[in-house]
């Protein structure tokens, strides 16, 4: 079974792309405080997520320290493209500067891709979602954010998306394309071990594979509850892995990052 379970709310089904500003802060202060009474009433079993306000850069720094410092909330969850920007831009960049500072984890989930292109037969979900997150993991890559922020804690999703099982052609970019390497300060695969990363990624080839990239001390098991594996553990025990890492995946990763 499952002993404590890190909680967020659904980004998907919780968007509020269509809503103004004020609206924005005002569900997220308001998810917020819900998420607080929460895990006040049920610590033993639970810890939770924030949300805040990326639209608005002194908002969302703001929302950060009320989440951690006054909340008790045990990081922050954002989407792969928030506030109309992507993630690793430099406006947004105070937003981690924050988050390290407080030592706050960083989840990072999408919030579901509504391109025409992505409409039918549940192709946002299927494929759009790790585009998403693959994006994502470009942009704080490129912008140079864990360069800037290194001790920062970023957790990614559903394994990262395609990004790690691209490595060969980003790789390649890195070493042949006009001013990539000199750009970044590390190749892409380092880039990948520097962050974390859930289990639920529907395949045991899959997750094996990620840990052969990241290791084994990078991975938390994942559940994308309610919609997602009905059976976490049952998941990373099907894939074999040896009994320490078994542990980790399990257990050890999520104590460590989250000091449960």
């Amino acid at each position: 079974g499952v002993a404590m379970q890190v909680l967020t709310v659904s980004t998907v089904h919780q968007t509020h792309d269509w809503a103004s500003p004020e609206q924005i802060e005002a569900f997220e202060h308001k998810s917020n405080d819900w998420m607080s009474a929460i895990i006040k009433e049920n610590s033993i079993r639970y810890r939770g997520m924030g949300g805040v306000p990326m639209h608005d850069t002194k908002k969302a720094v703001a929302e950060v320290e009320r989440c951690i410092g006054e909340l008790g909330l045990s990081g922050i969850q954002i989407a792969t493209f928030d506030g109309g920007r992507e993630i690793g831009a430099p406006v947004l960049h105070p937003f981690w500067a924050k988050c390290q500072e407080m030592g706050a984890v960083v989840y990072i989930h999408p919030r579901g891709n509504r391109g025409d292109r992505f409409l039918n037969n549940y192709i946002w979900n299927s494929i759009g979602q790790s585009l998403e997150e693959s994006m994502a993991l470009a942009s704080l890559m490129y912008e140079g954010v864990l360069d800037k922020y290194p001790e920062l804690k970023i957790c990614m999703c559903h394994g990262g998306g395609y990004f790690p099982y691209n490595l060969g052609r980003i790789n390649r970019n890195y070493r042949e394309k006009l001013g990539q390497a000199s750009a970044l300060p590390r190749t892409p695969t380092e880039f990948l071990k520097a962050l974390w990363y859930d289990s639920c990624v529907y395949d045991e080839d899959v997750l094996q594979r990620l840990v052969e990239i990241v290791g084994d001390d990078k991975i938390i098991m994942g559940s994308d509850y309610p919609v997602g594996n009905p059976d976490p553990v049952g998941f990373i025990k099907s894939c074999k892995f040896a009994p320490d890492t078994e542990r980790k995946i399990l257990r050890g990763n999520a104590v460590q990052l989250f000091k449960l």
